[in-house]
């Protein structure tokens, strides 16, 4: 779609290719290597589209040199050419982050020329050491050394994992860094990997005014941009709501089972408030025909709660099954 609009840029998120984070198989070679071959795809791949088209993707290089065997790398792609490459600088390690196990830290910008736009390349945590958080205590400041080589625009490939009220503080910290007119592109990863659901929000910030925002979730289509278009965006009153925690608990949960290879789900029901959410999430997630869900009473269960067990079942039309507990057979 890209090449047929005559896009000059595609941009994918942070570590795209293999998924972020990969923990401890990135010991397995075959992995590195699988990685690095469909990198070599794309590349082969953008032959036969737009010369004009260029491709940013995420993956992860073998470190060459002294350090951590790994490196979280951004690739610059073109017409059949691996014409740049950007090494992440600042890997954090806090809270889920443990990317300085794996990682070595790059120094060097990189800057490459889209008509006559200086566009340069950044990685998720190399926007936020400027942000006044404890967390960020790095020696260097990427995006002070891309104020300092005037580029006109600034691509955050990002893994940025959902927390609370997030989305709206990479907006507030991250807007006002365009404001002496470089445009910053955030593009954030969505879905969910292992124990982590990634939430979106990419957007595309100017003059310190929002000028585009992504907020779907299930939405696999790619918008297109155009940044010399002056018009503004406004983010949605969704992205702080339960009806957004609740969409983000199905998407890391149905990426989780289609991931892991799973076809159905099956569940115990006992007709109480937890069972019961869970079992509605299961059923948006896969599908009511694909969650079996099982009540299992016993003595200590009310007739009540197993009536609410198979009322349940019966309106979100999941499979029911009864197992009853012989508490005497034990």
């Amino acid at each position: 779609m890209a090449s047929t609009e005559a896009c000059d840029l595609i941009v994918f998120p942070e570590l795209t290719i293999p998924g972020y984070l990969s923990q401890d198989l990135l010991y397995n070679p075959e992995f590195i290597d699988r990685n690095l071959e469909v990198l070599e795809e794309i590349v082969a791949a953008s032959r036969s589209v737009s010369p004009g088209l260029h491709i940013v993707v995420g993956y992860i290089d073998r470190n060459r040199g002294v350090g951590k065997p790994f490196t979280n790398m951004a690739a610059v792609i073109n017409a059949g050419k691996l014409i740049q490459t950007y090494q992440k600088q600042l890997l954090p390690f806090y809270d889920v982050f443990d990317e300085l196990r794996y990682f070595e830290a790059g120094s060097e910008t990189t800057v490459f020329l889209i008509r006559d736009w200086r566009v340069g390349v950044a990685i998720c945590e190399d926007l936020w050491n400027d942000k006044d958080g404890d967390d960020y205590n790095y020696d260097n400041n990427p995006l002070e050394q891309y104020r300092n080589t005037n580029v006109d625009v600034l691509l955050s490939i990002n893994s940025s994992p959902f927390v609370r009220d997030k989305c709206s503080v990479r907006l507030e910290k991250i807007a006002p860094a365009s404001a002496d007119g470089m445009a910053i592109v955030y593009v954030n990863q969505i879905g969910g990997q292992d124990e982590l659901v990634f939430d979106g929000g990419s957007f595309v910030v100017q003059d310190g005014e929002l000028k585009h925002f992504s907020d779907g979730l299930f939405d696999d289509s790619y918008e297109i941009v155009d940044l010399a278009d002056q018009r503004k965006a406004v983010a949605p009153a969704i992205l702080t709501s339960i009806e957004r925690l609740t969409e983000l608990l199905i998407l890391g949960l149905r990426d989780y089972v289609q991931k892991s290879g799973f076809s159905e789900l099956v569940l115990a029901s006992s007709g109480g408030v937890d069972s019961a959410a869970v079992c509605k999430l299961a059923c948006s997630a896969v599908g009511p025909e694909k969650v079996h869900a099982i009540r299992m009473p016993s003595v200590f269960s009310s007739q009540h709660s197993r009536d609410d067990a198979r009322t349940l079942h019966e309106n979100l039309g999941c499979w029911d099954y009864e197992v009853p507990v012989d508490h005497e057979a034990l």
